[in-house]
């Protein structure tokens, strides 16, 4: 992953309380997540609440409830032979490319 540049950087100062207050720019997001690194940095990480249940899809969690039950009662489909597929593996560059070109398609 490339380091991101910064794009200026700003003094500011730590209240009595530990706070700090960012810098117009910098407020893009309510909600950071913090890191202290061996050095003393301190690096902040813009995040996004979820709420749980927003996160997986009503009709997914009945499926999988009603895959469950099926499986506690013995209802399981047999095994499915997957050795058609080759074991060989593209090499990273490769995937990459054919990734690239997924997309391209898709835009």
């Amino acid at each position: 992953m490339p380091i991101a540049k910064a794009n200026r950087e700003t003094l500011v100062n730590v209240d009595s309380k530990g706070r700090v207050v960012l810098p117009r720019n910098a407020r893009r997001s309510g909600l950071y997540a913090i890191e202290v690194n061996d050095n003393d940095e301190i690096i902040l990480r813009p995040r996004i609440a979820v709420d749980p249940r927003e996160i997986i899809n009503k009709k997914t969690l009945t499926i999988l409830d009603e895959s469950m039950k099926n499986l506690a009662k013995g209802k399981a489909g047999k095994p499915i032979d997957l050795s058609g597929f080759g074991t060989e593996e593209k090499n990273d560059e490769e995937k990459t490319t054919t990734r690239k070109k997924t997309l391209h398609r898709r835009r």
